[in-house]
């Protein structure tokens, strides 16, 4: 099982990066996935207090808070993949480091058919990640 985590500072954009999600990840793995959208920053901070698992993230940057909330994930979730939306307001100085560790970066303004090709590719590449992983452990036991 995969637990992602979409924050958007906007709710279509989160409901859009969700369904896209999980189009993809039914046509890229057979495992399931377990998905949370979120639109509010206090909801998904409640979120991540009490979650025990966390795989992925997609946040969408839009301020300083955003930034506060992708050291909170890494803080809670350190092996946690993350994909970050943002855009010109918000220097990549601030999230393009190695404490954040994002995995992939999608700018706005996008339009439909680069979120897919991001998502897709991060999700590839998560989803990768974990079956070599999944391989090992099997090996190390064998």
């Amino acid at each position: 099982m995969v637990t992602m985590i979409i924050y958007g500072p906007r709710r279509r954009e989160a409901e859009s990066f969700g369904q896209v999600t999980k189009d993809l990840f039914a046509y890229l793995s057979e495992e399931e996935l377990t998905m949370y959208c979120f639109s509010a920053l206090d909801t998904v901070r409640k979120f991540l207090k009490k979650s025990a698992l966390l795989d992925m993230a997609c946040v969408g940057i839009r301020g300083r808070e955003e930034i506060d909330l992708l050291h909170q994930i890494r803080t809670l979730y350190a092996k946690a993949e993350l994909l970050l939306v943002a855009d010109a307001t918000v220097s990549p100085m601030e999230y393009l480091t190695p404490e954040v560790r994002a995995a992939s970066l999608l700018l706005y303004p996008y339009e439909e058919k680069q979120m897919k090709q991001v998502l897709r590719a991060f999700l590839g590449s998560c989803l990768k990640d974990r079956m070599q992983d999944s391989t090992e452990e099997k090996d190390f036991w064998s």
